[in-house]
């Protein structure tokens, strides 16, 4: 039996030494991946924890930044005068609210003297707002009409001096046949979103 183990260390030698550089390169190969195992990895783990808490930190410091930014705008916001936000909002609406809308410009005619015998709005919070205003443009095309020109004269007045804001964008006049072709712009504020 002591002759047969001498003969298969023997064997097992031989096939070591003819495969010498195979074996150096698996045992090498043990080596590292023990290695990597045992020191790299826990390390590479404590480096990538540090990574995201540091990436945590700096996402918490930042949310705390704006909301005390926010607290602070609603801090001011409270101090308005809630007679100053509702005229602001007569202003600028919210919502563009067209059958609002049509009966403050009846209401400007009827008190001028003038007849709008069609109107066209077009836009609205469908639309985009201008950039960075947050203000969307409703356009007002109407045709008045029994009107002289002291009259719609008048009412272009009474527009200019409204709370609600009219920009007049076009007009065209037929003074001999007292009829008025006249575009208007007007604004609702569109909320921002995030």
């Amino acid at each position: 039996m002591a002759l047969d183990q001498k003969s298969t260390l023997g064997k097992i030698a031989i096939a070591a030494a003819e495969h010498n550089g195979l074996v150096s390169v698996a045992v090498f190969l043990g080596v590292v991946l023990v290695g990597y195992l045992v020191l790299f990895a826990p390390a590479l783990r404590q480096i990538s924890a540090a990574n995201r808490s540091t990436a945590l930190e700096s996402e918490r410091a930042a949310k705390e930044q704006y909301l005390t930014e926010l607290g602070n705008l609603d801090k001011e916001y409270n101090k308005i005068p809630a007679d100053d936000i509702e005229r602001i909002h007569a202003m600028i609406p919210l919502a563009d609210d067209l059958p609002a809308l049509l009966v403050t410009l009846e209401a400007i005619g009827q008190e001028n003297d003038v007849a709008i015998t069609s109107v066209n709005f077009s836009g609205g919070l469908g639309d985009k707002p201008k950039a960075g205003s947050g203000l969307v443009p409703i356009n007002i095309s109407m045709t008045l009409e029994h009107a002289d020109y002291a009259r719609f004269k008048l009412f272009l007045e009474a527009m200019e001096h409204h709370l609600r804001i009219f920009d007049i964008v076009s007009m065209s006049m037929n003074p001999s046949g007292a009829q008025y072709a006249l575009t208007v712009r007007t604004y609702v504020h569109q909320p921002l979103t995030q």
